[in-house]
């Protein structure tokens, strides 16, 4: 399987720090959204920024707004937001964390390491900082140095998002080639949250390849219940309609993957073996 598949779906940061999409796979709230979305809170919270300033919401909200900018691709505006983000309070290891994103946005790659490795020095037990610094090391290909980093998110054992890094860390297993590890990650996230999209898509994909047909299509329509399909989602739906013979099912996944994927390498793999 094409490792590309699987990098796509190693988390980032999104719009909010403790709340983390899926890079270059979902959605990104838009510039205008997130704005709507302070302005909101302003609104909600007058006497707080009216007659007490508060730097660290008020730096939060910028973070939230840079982010936005930076999956809207537009960095340089995103980068305005974070220095202001870092104007406000210097302190916070979001905004650290936040600038290592915008320099893996534009290749800087030494500098996002930076960044997040100074998140990191700022609150070592933070498990934020752990994970999306693991999930870098692994689009970087450091998979060893990337399962040490999301083992480290792991021992903050009150973090509510620890089915993400469990995700994260399966995600990374397999890159790597390690699919019984992955499976046990994938498996453990799919405990903590059943709504895990990845977790449940891949292991979809390790039942199909299993011969469990039946268990990997239940596993597949859970996926759709928790996510948008992908084209990674629609090689594995046109796999798995396939081999249990739902002709309709595959000619509507097929169809759908070469309207809206034409150019994806799973509409090419498939196209080129039908």
């Amino acid at each position: 399987m094409n490792k590309q598949f699987l990098i796509c779906g190693l988390l980032i940061l999104s719009v909010n720090l403790s709340t983390l999409l899926i890079s270059g796979c979902s959605q990104s709230a838009s510039p205008a959204a997130a704005q709507k979305n302070t302005n909101e809170q302003l609104k909600e919270e007058p006497e707080q920024f009216t007659k007490k300033f508060n730097p660290e919401k008020a730096a939060k909200l910028n973070v939230e707004l840079g982010l936005a900018y930076l999956d809207s691709n537009q960095p340089s505006r995103g980068k305005l937001k974070l220095q202001r983000a870092l104007e406000l309070a210097p302190y916070l290891p979001d905004v650290q964390a936040a600038f290592g994103r915008y320099y893996e946005s534009i290749g800087e790659f030494e500098e996002a390491e930076k960044s997040y490795l100074k998140a990191i020095r700022m609150n070592k037990t933070w498990a934020v900082s752990h994970n999306l610094y693991g999930a870098f090391l692994c689009r970087q290909g450091k998979y060893e140095q990337a399962n040490r980093s999301f083992e480290k998110a792991l021992e903050d054992k009150t973090y509510p998002e620890s089915a993400s890094v469990l995700e994260n860390a399966g995600l990374c297993e397999l890159a790597a080639g390690n699919k019984l590890k992955a499976r046990t990650y994938f498996e453990k996230a799919v405990r903590q949250d059943i709504h895990r999209a990845n977790s449940l898509l891949e292991l979809a994909y390790m039942n199909y390849e299993q011969n469990n047909s039946v268990v990997a299509w239940q596993l597949y329509n859970r996926y759709l219940l928790a996510a948008n399909q992908t084209p990674r989602s629609l090689y594995v739906g046109v796999q798995l309609a396939r081999i249990l013979k739902y002709k309709d099912k595959e000619a509507s996944y097929m169809l759908l993957l070469k309207s809206e994927f034409h150019d994806s390498p799973e509409y090419q793999q498939l196209a080129h073996f039908s």
